[in-house]
């Protein structure tokens, strides 16, 4: 009985010998100074696509400045105004809340679409808030950031219960890097 554990474990040393010595052979070495032959890339081989055309012509894509695309909608931010469009490119709504009054929001910083709840939040630095509105273009709430966070430059949804905020400190303090806050969808607590 013991030559033949003393055979497996000789069988299981050589086997991984060999797949040790085949992983280095099959590693990948790059000579910088070569000059390989170019190759083009073509992007549909890379990424899939979907072509949209806006039904109305004096909007295009990509004369939006914020866009957030998801499964069967498209939020874009053109002008000071939201535009809520289907994958087909028809306009669903169009919110025009650009103002001092509660409901309103005087710059779009940044915006994301919480596919959950169906809202879209809108970072109004100027008012130093995000305005929540759902995709009819009602105004839901508001929640103040106003001493959360300073210099933010971009929100994102997080999870059900909260979103994040980047807040850009670079050059502005000694930090070298920003800093992320998550923020309480609820009531803008930290």
């Amino acid at each position: 009985m013991k030559p033949s554990i003393l055979i497996l474990v000789l069988l299981a040393l050589i086997g991984c010998r060999n797949s040790a010595d085949t992983l280095l052979e099959q590693t990948i070495t790059f000579d910088l100074n070569a000059n390989y032959p170019q190759k083009e890339l073509i992007y549909s081989d890379l990424f899939n696509t979907e072509y949209v055309k806006v039904e109305n012509d004096s909007i295009k894509l990509n004369s939006f400045d914020i866009m957030n695309i998801h499964k069967d909608t498209i939020i874009g931010f053109y002008n000071k105004e939201i535009y809520i469009m289907n994958k087909k490119g028809k306009i669903l709504n169009r919110i025009q809340k650009r103002g001092n009054g509660g409901d309103e929001y005087l710059s779009i910083r940044d915006a994301f679409y919480d596919t959950l709840a169906r809202e879209i939040y809108v970072l109004d630095m100027v008012k130093k808030r995000a305005v929540i509105y759902n995709l009819n273009g009602t105004f839901s709430r508001s929640l103040n950031i106003d001493n959360k966070i300073e210099r933010t430059t971009q929100i994102r949804d997080y999870d059900n219960n909260s979103f994040i905020a980047y807040n850009n400190t670079y050059g502005i303090s000694d930090e070298t890097t920003g800093q992320f806050t998550i923020i309480s969808k609820k009531d803008g607590s930290v």
